[in-house]
């Protein structure tokens, strides 16, 4: 009768492999899923900038349009049911800041630039929207910018 030699060492070297593979495999996709909700959380900021410097753009359509404001001077805007004065220069740029609550109380902060144009009643507006409020601006971290800029070219 033929005896049969028995490696016990095989076993365990495969499944050392194995176990290794396996989790290798693991830790490559929970890499991919960590940064999947980086990505995520990311997006959520940029979606709150995006609205701040939306709402200042139709801050300054509904000034312009509908309270007839020309812009040229440091007139006034009612924005997100506040009155806002514009700072600057007459006839130079010119900007205002607000921020923009959120329902559960977030704010972000929404800035306007006025730059007059080279005809008289045209101005250029650069909206910027931040995903932080307009007091804690100066001194946050991690802040995401979204900017729309329009022109105006039909005076009132």
């Amino acid at each position: 009768m033929k005896t049969i030699k028995s490696s016990p060492g095989i076993a365990l070297l495969l499944a050392v492999l194995i176990s290794s593979l396996a989790l290798s495999a693991s830790l490559g996709i929970f890499a991919l899923l960590f940064d999947q909700l980086a990505f995520a959380g990311t997006a959520h900021e940029s979606t709150a900038a995006f609205f701040a410097a939306n709402a200042a753009a139709e801050c300054v359509y509904f000034s312009h349009y509908i309270d007839k404001l020309s812009f040229v001077t440091t007139e006034q805007v009612r924005c997100n049911g506040a009155t806002i004065s514009i700072n600057g220069d007459d006839g130079g740029e010119r900007w205002f800041t607000f921020d923009v609550e959120y329902l559960g109380g977030r704010k972000s902060c929404a800035q306007v630039n006025i730059y007059p144009g080279s005809d008289a009643g045209s101005n250029t507006f650069i909206m910027r929207g931040n995903n932080v409020s307009c007091a804690s601006l100066s001194g946050a971290t991690n802040v995401i910018q979204r900017v729309i800029e329009t022109r105006n070219v039909v005076p009132l």
